[in-house]
């Protein structure tokens, strides 16, 4: 009999509703982990979960709408999820945006929103697993980055943002290094999802800014075609939460079908 890899764990996702963050929670669910999923859209949110429930699965989900720029989410989603499950095991910080204009068209909106959402949002929830993991000396956060953090090609907001959660993650690793406690950063490149089809429309060229695209292309490898499935992405956040990479920390993994190679 197959053991379940994530059985008993309690698990909080932001940004659940969709792509990355919807597969990361479905596939937590069928290794037999209990998942509070959390994503702005309400209505989107609680479809999700309730699909996922309608399987079957040895776990469960939960729906609570939240933005995780707001700052009484991160204490929120813990109450909640102690409330629901008992404990919380997991943080996976999946909730984040794309941007792909050049630094001269940036404006300080631009900046402010990126940072706000995949850097502030991550940092504050991190804040409170760390408080919550240190009195039983275990935990695991996975913070869903990007390509771009690792290899800056689209626009100077997001990947300095992408940049600076690979920063973070380190850095709570050296703090946790030698304990029960993992931090450990998932890249992927292009995956399939409607954030991302978004993305690739290239909003920053249709409102009149100057696209990192033309230059980034060059250093692309442009014979890799297609998007990634987003369940290869959640293959890597349940590698990075179950004790398969129990003796991993503070380490990026890429996933993105070597199109970066250049």
């Amino acid at each position: 009999m197959n053991r379940l890899l994530l059985e008993g764990k309690s698990v909080i996702v932001t940004g659940a509703s969709e792509g990355i963050g919807y597969a990361i929670s479905e596939l937590f669910v069928e290794e037999g982990a209990n998942v509070l999923m959390i994503s702005r859209r309400a209505d989107v949110l609680q479809k999700a979960a309730d699909e996922i429930n309608a399987k079957g699965l040895p776990g469960r989900a939960v729906a609570m709408q939240g933005d995780v720029t707001d700052e009484t989410l991160a204490d929120r989603a813990f109450e909640r999820a102690i409330k629901e499950f008992g404990d919380v095991d997991i943080l996976v910080n999946n909730a984040g945006a794309g941007d792909t204009s050049a630094i001269e068209t940036t404006t300080n909106d631009q900046w402010d929103f990126m940072i706000n959402l995949n850097l502030r949002g991550p940092f504050m929830l991190c804040r409170k697993a760390a408080q919550h993991f240190i009195p039983k000396n275990e935990g695991v956060i996975v913070n869903v980055s990007s390509i771009n953090g690792l290899k800056p090609g689209n626009g100077v907001a997001y990947t300095s943002s992408k940049g600076a959660l690979n920063t973070l993650t380190r850095n709570m690793a050296i703090r946790f290094a030698g304990t029960g406690i993992r931090v450990n950063a998932l890249c992927p490149g292009l995956t399939e999802s409607a954030a991302s089809r978004a993305f690739v429309a290239d909003k920053a060229v249709s409102a009149g800014g100057n696209s990192m695209r033309k230059y980034a292309n060059h250093y692309i490898n442009q014979s890799f075609d297609g998007m990634i499935p987003a369940r290869d992405m959640a293959y890597g956040a349940l590698f990075l939460a179950c004790d398969m990479s129990r003796c991993m920390t503070g380490q990026n993994l890429v996933i993105e079908k070597g199109r970066y190679f250049n």
